[in-house]
């Protein structure tokens, strides 16, 4: 249900933002594809509930879409950001929502960020087939992690519309997650 809920919630700011930008036409309004990799950093919480040998890491590949309003004219802006991206190995999938904050410098915008991710994880590749999911819950792990996010990036304009981005961040400073996509501004 609250894949559900984000998902409407991120295509409501992707689809109303332009026509609240009617008003405010320097409101930036986009969506994007996004891939990298996100490491959960649990190796060591693993080994200790027996898995030998723990693969917690995975390649993941979705989409963002936000919006970001000026602050100012000193080239300040805060914005709102949803992701959703599926993952391999052992991330189903994640998702989650942000708040930015961004500083332009001529064509690249560097930013902050922090909000609420949410991990689902594929117990089977996580634990290498040693454990099922239920065999996991009873050892009384969770097979979704979620906690606050916070980030870093930058925006390279690489035309009119177009951006390319970086990112890397951390679900509750345990998890390291490195992100490169490609976005469409309207």
């Amino acid at each position: 249900m609250k894949k559900i809920a984000f998902i409407a919630a991120a295509a409501a700011v992707a689809f109303a933002a332009p026509a609240m930008a009617q008003d405010a036409p320097q409101v930036s309004t986009y969506i994007g594809a996004t891939a990298g990799y996100h490491d959960l950093g649990i190796k060591d919480d693993l080994r200790g509930v027996g898995i030998t040998n723990p693969k917690d890491g995975g390649f993941i590949y979705g989409v963002t879409a936000g919006v970001d309003v000026p602050v100012g004219d000193q080239g300040v802006t805060i914005g709102l950001e949803g992701n959703y991206n599926l993952g391999t190995d052992a991330i189903d999938s994640d998702y989650g929502i942000a708040t930015k904050l961004g500083f332009r410098t001529g064509n690249t915008k560097l930013f902050v960020k922090g909000g609420y991710q949410w991990i689902n994880l594929d117990v089977d590749q996580l634990t290498g087939g040693q454990l099922t999911e239920a065999q996991f819950k009873a050892l009384g792990q969770s097979d979704t992690v979620d906690d606050y996010l916070v980030g870093v990036g930058a925006e390279f304009n690489v035309g009119p519309r177009t951006v390319l981005t970086a990112g890397v961040d951390s679900v509750s400073f345990d998890t390291v997650r490195g992100t490169v996509g490609l976005g469409f501004k309207f």
